[in-house]
């Protein structure tokens, strides 16, 4: 799934993840990134807003990624 979205500011993001991919398929287990700042907020949001688990891989290490 995907969108475009105007501003991938942390509430735009968790947002999307939250209608686009939680209403439609139901909760996800646990997120997985990189330790990249883009992402941080979102995804700290979604920890606090809906109690997604987020794990964090060391950047550039593939087989960290499962």
């Amino acid at each position: 799934e995907g969108r475009a979205l105007r501003k991938a500011t942390s509430s735009a993001v968790a947002k999307f993840l939250w209608e686009e991919i939680f209403c439609r398929y139901g909760a996800i287990g646990q997120v997985t990134t990189d330790n990249g700042s883009e992402v941080e907020g979102a995804f700290k949001e979604l920890v606090t807003r809906y109690g997604v688990p987020h794990v964090k891989i060391s950047a550039y290490n593939s087989k960290a990624n499962g």
